[in-house]
């Protein structure tokens, strides 16, 4: 799923604009030119791992909502300590 109105990809716009902004004579006669900030640069980093992020699979998520409202979902401390240790 994508959503092109997301808050990582209008801060990445308000900080491009900013920059347009401050810096009119940026623009070389021959082509534009574009000199981002660091801060710039960090949420074009967080927009490129956002879109390289596998898509929900609405099919699971589907299976996993009927488990919970019919009581079958099983979840082990194990299960629960393992994703709280980040060691899946």
């Amino acid at each position: 799923m994508r959503i092109e109105s997301n808050p990582i990809t209008r801060l990445l716009q308000t900080q491009l604009d900013k920059t347009r902004a401050a810096r009119p004579g940026a623009a070389k006669a021959d082509g534009e030119s574009l000199e981002l900030s660091d801060r710039a640069r960090t949420l074009r980093s967080a927009r490129a791992a956002l879109d390289a992020a596998p898509a929900m699979d609405a099919q699971r998520v589907a299976e996993i909502k009927q488990q919970l409202a019919n009581g079958s979902y099983q979840v082990t401390p194990e299960d629960v300590a393992d994703k709280l240790l980040g060691s899946q």
